[in-house]
């Protein structure tokens, strides 16, 4: 079954976005690091 090739939720938005189905937007962080470096890059950008 494909689904098991794609495990959990990153897994589903890599297959859609594999196979080009239409899905919202997504950003996907390696670890809880990854996601404050990108929030901390944000926060410098908008000037907050």
């Amino acid at each position: 079954m494909i689904l098991y090739l794609y495990p959990d939720k990153s897994g589903q938005i890599h297959l859609f976005r594999e196979l080009n189905i239409t899905h919202p937007h997504t950003e996907i962080y390696s670890n809880v690091d990854a996601l404050r470096r990108h929030s901390h890059d944000l926060e410098k950008v908008s000037g907050s």
